[in-house]
């Protein structure tokens, strides 16, 4: 499994999708989402700017597929 990855001292690649955790200033709740940085926004946190990235990690592998029966 992917080990977290510090925001301020590594960001992810471009245009991947990866687990993000978030802290929001306002309330003070930190949570988890899946994001993707494009360019210089990440696209679940677009105008909202009380939020800040903490920490991130690359997705796991999906689950092989099992052949149908």
């Amino acid at each position: 499994m992917s080990k977290w990855n510090i925001a301020k001292k590594k960001l992810p690649p471009l245009d991947v999708d990866v687990l993000v955790y978030w802290i929001n200033h306002h309330t003070g709740t930190a949570y988890y989402d899946v994001a993707c940085l494009g360019g210089a926004s990440w696209n679940s946190i677009a105008n909202k700017p009380h939020l800040e990235l903490v920490a991130w990690m690359l997705l796991p592998d999906p689950p092989e597929r099992s052949a149908p029966c």
